[in-house]
């Protein structure tokens, strides 16, 4: 699948400043486009405005520098990141070496990271998830489940390893309904 994507090719602000939602969700399609592969967040602070989308049905990894390092910044509503499959679909994602925080004014954000549907050879790896806190529960397929700074929903093959989850409203929700 070739060399990895860098997110500052396509225009992300690792200042925190500007808006990188775009940039950042057209490194994924391009990559998307290729039949899949790796996206690189180099070191820096991201400021994303708008939910993150993963496709599904390819494999991709999406990595940082470490979560010390690469820090993405959420200032929009609903998921920061989403990896979720709908249909038949199946989503193979491998997600690390980054920071992932909520906005502290922001109170419009559900999820930090929601997966659903994650096949074999998905991991969250090397990864901070801090500042989802929003108060009371969402109806995810039918059920009712906290807000998170993660939810996995039929996250049959997803693999955790140094995951750390810190001020939200509920650390993980893990569900298989």
């Amino acid at each position: 699948t070739g060399a990895p994507v860098n997110i500052l090719d396509y225009g992300a602000d690792n200042t925190g400043v500007a808006d990188s939602s775009a940039a950042i969700q057209a490194a994924i399609l391009q990559t998307y486009a290729a039949g899949g592969g790796a996206i690189y967040c180099p070191s820096g602070e991201y400021r994303i405005d708008s939910t993150i989308t993963f496709p599904e049905d390819y494999y991709i990894t999406f990595y940082g520098d470490g979560s010390l390092c690469t820090r993405f910044v959420f200032y929009g509503t609903g998921n920061a990141f989403s990896a979720a499959s709908n249909s038949s679909g199946k989503i193979r994602v491998d997600m690390r070496g980054f920071y992932l925080s909520n906005n502290t004014c922001n109170t419009n954000a559900t999820n930090g990271i929601y997966l659903k549907n994650c096949q074999y050879e998905s991991n969250l790896n090397d990864v901070f998830v801090d500042g989802f806190n929003k108060a009371g529960t969402q109806t995810v397929e039918g059920y009712t489940v906290y807000y998170s700074g993660v939810l996995a929903v039929f996250a049959w093959g997803l693999t955790w390893s140094n995951v750390e989850v810190r001020r939200c409203g509920n650390g993980f929700t893990l569900d298989r309904k």
